[in-house]
């Protein structure tokens, strides 16, 4: 897998979508490569980088504004890396893939954040930084910022 590949096909989608276009529809071993990532993930987080930008944006609109964390991610993968790096104080909810039916491109997760916090979709600002992740938060239509990761 390219980099390339794993930006277009993989990040921001859920296993469930990525995994049969990598290993072939219903290959018996899918279940086992997703529970091995898993057990690794822990430890490649020290691997990665916070996006200090955005941390410092989400850091001083916090006091007026509501915030949550919408991802494709496990709920564990989340709560993992927000203690790795000291983020868990900066949300007020967590939506993520075990909180919804549809993933990304899907806009559900995003219509839930909003519902949680009462706020109508012009009073909201989505953040994304993966495609299908752009195309769910333009689906919800709220307005939407695409965020630049590593050397794009």
């Amino acid at each position: 897998l390219t980099v390339e590949e794993y930006a277009s096909f993989c990040n921001g989608h859920s296993y469930k979508d990525f995994l049969p276009r990598i290993m072939g529809e219903n290959h018996p071993a899918m279940e086992t490569v997703h529970d091995r990532k898993i057990e690794l993930y822990a430890d490649y987080l020290k691997e990665a980088e916070v996006n200090t930008a955005l941390v410092d944006i989400l850091r001083a609109i916090k006091p007026q504004y509501n915030i949550a964390l919408v991802t494709t991610a496990s709920r564990t993968n989340v709560e993992r890396i927000l203690a790795n790096f000291s983020l868990d104080d900066i949300f007020d909810a967590l939506i993520t893939r075990e909180d919804v039916v549809k993933s990304k491109p899907d806009p559900t997760c995003y219509l839930m954040a909003m519902e949680k916090f009462g706020a109508a979709k012009e009073n909201c600002i989505i953040f994304e930084d993966s495609p299908s992740g752009i195309k769910a938060a333009l689906a919800s239509g709220c307005p939407t910022m695409c965020i630049k990761r590593g050397e794009e």
